[in-house]
């Protein structure tokens, strides 16, 4: 059998519907947007209709999405735009080290919520943060990166509300596998990937409420974006066509929260000292991060040549001490979680493959 990547979290393979639709603004229709004439003005309507697609499937206006070269990115234009800000200490790495930079650079005010055992945030710990410190803007990711845990956004939106503070989520992983509504939800603004949801690597998506309230964070020129310079028209036709299909596949998600059971019924019924990180009341329908005890995470996702599978969050795989988020949720064992994300092209067939040969590995570390 081929490789297994259970790795989607990290990136997604992208669709070939997707791919399809991106390849004439390579070489055909290939103008750029801003210009006047007839090349141009056929890419900015491809660009147009990106935004349309995008606003779709997160039910806002298009007129206030704007294009970025990826999350990482909108997350930081949001943020360099407040002098108080409170999170979370299980943020996605784009949020934290900005908000460190930004301490450092702005002197901003920055305050943390600390998130519980199961990875959920606690309405009434929020509320008191809220009031006392008056944040001007509360920034939460929608669905966590690593614990897929889905945080009560109508619930945090209503409180942010009530003490008009301005809310902003990081719903990269969220888009497409759960339901958002910016206006029900009442988010300000909203920032999401394309390589994520099968689209391009290289752009992101932000939404914003009322853009007067944000600065670009290059200059240069008028691109109907904070990040001036030529807009990339392929990679924008790529994150709006895959907006489009993870809202035609909206009922994958069951078959894909089926499989991800599935494996864990096998791996939890065959390895013994294993247990879930976070909840699976609210989970990711991909997501499936477990400790398996006495094993390190990085020991068993390089002996599993055939299956991929991550230790944490890409963005750190580069560090050798254990994720912040695991940390946050206080495991007993932080080297030990194993992040587990499966995909639109996941089968049944490579579930019962992966979880043979992680219970093999596993067994062989352990033995050892």
């Amino acid at each position: 059998m081929k490789k297994v990547y259970l790795d989607h979290h990290a990136t997604s393979p992208i669709d070939e519907d997707v791919l399809k639709a991106m390849m004439p603004f390579f070489n055909q229709t290939f103008g750029n947007p801003a210009s006047l004439h007839i090349m141009g003005e056929d890419a900015k309507e491809a660009v147009e209709h990106a935004r349309e697609q995008v606003a779709e499937i997160i039910n806002a206006q298009a007129d206030n999405v704007f294009f970025t070269n990826s999350a990482t990115e909108a997350n930081n234009i949001v943020l360099n735009c407040f002098d108080s800000i409170l999170t979370t200490n299980s943020e996605h790495s784009s949020i934290i080290e900005c908000i460190k930079h930004l301490k450092k650079t702005k002197h901003i005010k920055a305050y943390t919520l600390k998130i519980e055992k199961d990875g959920t945030i606690d309405i009434l710990k929020l509320r008191r943060l809220l009031s006392s410190n008056r944040p001007e803007l509360f920034s939460v990711i929608f669905a966590n990166n690593e614990i897929g845990t889905i945080h009560n956004i109508y619930d945090i939106g209503e409180l942010c509300a009530k003490y008009k503070v301005l809310l902003h989520t990081d719903a990269t992983q969220a888009v497409g596998k759960t339901d958002i509504n910016v206006d029900e939800m009442n988010i300000f603004a909203l920032t999401m990937s394309g390589h994520k949801i099968y689209g391009p690597k290289g752009v992101g998506a932000l939404y914003v409420r009322n853009p007067n309230q944000l600065d670009p964070i290059i200059y240069g020129g008028f691109q109907n974006t904070f990040s001036s310079g030529t807009q990339n028209v392929p990679a924008i036709v790529g994150i709006g066509e895959a907006c489009e299909i993870m809202i035609k596949n909206k009922s994958e998600n069951n078959r894909i929260e089926s499989l991800r059971n599935y494996l864990w019924e096998i791996l939890s019924s065959e390895l013994d000292d294993i247990f879930i990180n976070g909840t699976m009341k609210n989970r990711l329908p991909n997501n499936l991060n477990i400790t398996i005890v006495g094993v390190q995470a990085k020991v068993l996702a390089m002996g599993l040549d055939d299956v991929i599978v991550s230790g944490g969050s890409a963005c750190q795989s580069g560090l050798t001490k254990p994720s912040h988020v695991i940390r946050a949720i206080k495991s007993p064992h932080p080297d030990c979680a194993v992040r587990i994300s499966l995909g639109r092209f996941t089968t049944e067939e490579e579930i019962r493959y992966a979880a043979k040969r992680i219970i093999e590995t596993v067994n062989a570390i352990r033995s050892k």
